[in-house]
């Protein structure tokens, strides 16, 4: 029931994608989906969400100054009604 939230960007902006922790990201996906992307850097991700790495809440509105488009894989789907997230904030 564990998911995780992985932040992404390149120069036209950021994406949250959130995924089965199980899984790790479909490049080729997200590509068609947004375009070429990288995960943000560890050191980044504090000052762009308000969470640590690893930390990072599956609610990209809530998040940065105008929020962050999220997208969801199926694959949280397939997990049941509860999902488990960690979001801890360093401030």
């Amino acid at each position: 029931s564990g998911a995780k939230a992985m932040l992404v960007g390149n120069k036209k902006g950021m994406w949250l994608l959130e995924m089965s922790a199980a899984r790790q990201i479909n490049w080729k996906l997200v590509k068609s989906v947004v375009g070429k992307v990288e995960l943000v850097a560890l050191d980044q991700v504090p000052q762009i969400t308000g969470c640590i790495s690893g930390a990072v809440p599956p609610f990209g509105s809530l998040l940065g100054e105008h929020g962050i488009p999220t997208y969801m894989d199926s694959s949280l789907q397939e997990q049941g009604e509860i999902i488990c997230f960690n979001a801890v904030s360093p401030f």
